[in-house]
């Protein structure tokens, strides 16, 4: 949430990537007032936070009565505070982004998919490091060695330390100075044996 918020009994304006997915920006939240003791795990619950001076949107993440855990489902940690229930404006059941209404899941679905982001979130991380990069790598040195020598791109070295490479007339990559990052299209990289791009 933001400063902009707007608390009006039952509705509430969300704003902020902490929820995503499973809550957009800018939605219009329903709530619905809940006791204490019916509040559980896995709720998605919109509470006044007093350290940021705003109500945030978190789902409850551990904790009991005498003090909950609350997380953004797109946060990698926790919130610093305990949650109380005096805090606790109500919790959400639906969100609705443009003429699109969907239920918001709570309970212990709620919380397996909140577990299920996280996962997810974490694998994507493992996939763009490991696999793109190294494997990418892997793959541009083995395609490099197998074309043929007319289809690959050719090295043009300046004297001020500039390095182009060539496809026929066209500059597929180039770094400006020796250190410098390299620019150009992403497949030139496969056209390429990895130790000449140094």
């Amino acid at each position: 949430m933001d400063d902009r918020q707007q608390v009006n009994g039952a509705t509430m304006v969300f704003r902020g990537p902490s929820m995503r997915p499973t809550l957009t920006e800018p939605a219009l939240l329903d709530l619905e007032t809940v006791a204490p003791e019916a509040l559980r795990r896995g709720d998605v619950v919109a509470f006044w936070s007093p350290e940021l001076g705003r109500h945030v949107v978190h789902r409850i993440v551990g904790g009991d009565a005498a003090g909950w855990v609350t997380r953004g489902d797109n946060n990698p940690g926790d919130d610093p505070q305990l949650l109380s229930a005096a805090q606790v404006v109500g919790r959400v059941v639906a969100a609705s982004v443009g003429r699109r209404q969907r239920r918001v899941v709570n309970g212990a679905r709620g919380l397996r998919r909140h577990h299920w982001l996280r996962v997810r979130r974490v694998l994507r991380r493992i996939v763009a490091r490991a696999s793109v990069g190294r494997l990418l790598r892997r793959m541009a040195r083995g395609v490099a060695r197998r074309l043929p020598v007319a289809w690959r791109p050719t090295r043009r070295q300046y004297a001020d330390g500039r390095v182009q490479w060539l496809l026929g007339r066209r500059v597929v990559a180039r770094q400006s100075s020796p250190g410098a990052p390299w620019r150009g299209l992403w497949w030139a990289r496969f056209l390429v044996d990895e130790d000449e791009w140094r």
